[in-house]
């Protein structure tokens, strides 16, 4: 009398596969979390800041350079780690 096969050693291959997360890389708190972490890339980007922002139309007022950079860059998303 016949059965069918034995699935019991198979179930692995029944059951929901599971996906790894995906692994977080760094976000732009990792690069300007502080004003020491940035002060090359405020120093660098100082002179196009209020152009950049203004084009991207971020909010100035009130926000010191390292705001605005920080802000400059979310507009691209996270950064790749």
């Amino acid at each position: 009398m016949s059965t069918g096969p034995d699935l019991s050693r198979r179930n692995f291959l029944l059951r929901r596969a599971t996906l790894p997360a995906e692994p977080e890389g760094p976000s732009w708190e990792d690069y300007f979390g502080s004003y020491e972490m940035a002060c090359a890339q405020v120093n660098e980007a100082r002179p196009f800041l209020v152009d950049d922002a203004r084009r991207l139309g971020i909010d100035i007022e009130g926000k010191s350079d390292l705001e605005i950079l920080k802000a400059i860059f979310a507009t691209t998303g996270q950064p790749v780690g």
